[in-house]
């Protein structure tokens, strides 16, 4: 593989991992990173299975966009990756994962301040919208 398909690939998979953070998966992704900067400031260290763990997935979701959560805290410069581990979920096969922690306490609780837990969506109210359509 040549230096630039290397370069190519590494920013086409940033902007992938960005897209998570705003796209569809963007309140999952600040879910998970709201986690992983509390786990840090309890813990000192954790791993993306650490928060996996923390946060109530459904059995048999594709979560792809775990991705974004160390690479969005990364990038706003609140984590250093500490070294690795392996992964202890059985079906990632044992592979390398980052062991994270944080830059600075503050900078974290200030992040944390200035990005609230989101509010989950609430299904619709029969009847709310367009209430001819709801007929009894």
């Amino acid at each position: 593989m040549r230096e630039s398909e290397r370069v190519d690939g590494d920013l086409a998979k940033r902007r992938a991992l960005a897209g998570h953070a705003t796209g569809r998966h963007a309140l999952e992704v600040l879910r998970a990173k709201r986690v992983m900067v509390e786990l840090l400031l309890t813990r000192g260290q954790a791993t993306i299975d650490d928060v996996r763990a923390a946060l109530e997935l459904p059995a048999g979701g594709v979560y792809h966009w775990f991705g974004a959560v160390s690479t969005g805290l990364r990038a706003a410069g609140l984590i250093r990756r500490a070294g690795y581990l392996e992964t202890t979920r059985p079906e990632a096969h044992g592979r390398p994962i980052g062991l994270w922690e944080l830059t600075h306490a503050d900078a974290a609780r200030a992040w944390l301040a200035a990005n609230p837990a989101p509010i989950a969506p609430q299904p619709p109210v029969p009847g709310l919208l367009f209430p001819e359509l709801w007929h009894d």
